[in-house]
């Protein structure tokens, strides 16, 4: 044999040299210079498979590749890490996360590791909802609701529908909408049901809005 391989038997009464290697503190497979208690070196630096190990029925559950991609579930992680399943984070861990989805209870920060005061923090880049390409801050695809809680509303089509009261540049607005500053409308307007046409250019004063009998 080898010096410092585990020998093993290739029939009743045949040793030859193992795979394993035994530094006497560490223990190499596929190396000889194992650096950790236990080391395994791949054959090569692709999507070979490092690690693997199997429940009693022989279905894969926890894979490592060669390029040190991490597989729960799956023997293909195209990431450092995949997962098929679902994943809870925290003081969830004995909860059932959302099926191949995640549960998390603390904050979540995207950009930044300090999301102390929101469940959500998003720094240095926007947010689209329906898309992926967002040019603003946060850019909705689609219609959205605010308001409504768990109740089941559908907004109006790449529009918003709002329970409450909205305050623009008004932090308490105590009527429907409340505009704090100057207010530009174009097009017609429907007041308590009946329809009023802005004029086009300034008139003259104690000129009064009136219907257009529409």
């Amino acid at each position: 044999g080898s010096a410092g391989y585990l020998a093993r038997w290739t029939d009743s009464d045949t040793i030859e040299t193992g795979l394993v290697y035994d530094s006497l503190s560490n223990v190499g497979i596929g190396t000889t210079s194992p650096i950790a208690r236990l080391n395994i070196r791949g054959a090569g630096t692709g999507t070979g498979l490092g690690f693997l190990t199997v429940d009693s029925t022989g279905a894969q559950r926890f894979a490592i590749l060669d390029n040190g991609n991490v597989g729960i579930g799956t023997t293909a992680p195209n990431n450092l890490l995949g997962v098929v399943g679902s994943v809870a984070i925290g003081t969830y861990t004995s909860t059932i996360g959302p099926s191949n989805g995640l549960i998390v209870s603390g904050n979540v920060g995207i950009g930044t590791s300090t999301p102390t005061s929101a469940k959500l923090a998003v720094y240095g880049g926007n947010v689209g909802i329906g898309s992926s390409s967002p040019g603003a801050s946060l850019q909705i695809a689609g219609n959205a609701v605010i308001g409504y809680g768990a109740s089941s509303i559908t907004g109006p089509t790449n529009g918003l529908a709002v329970l409450g009261n909205v305050g623009i540049g008004n932090t308490s607005p105590g009527f429907n909408l409340s505009v704090a500053g100057s207010l530009e409308v174009t097009g017609n307007t429907r007041l308590g049901g009946a329809t009023y046409t802005w004029p086009g250019a300034d008139g003259s004063s104690g000129n009064t809005l009136s219907t257009n009998g529409s």
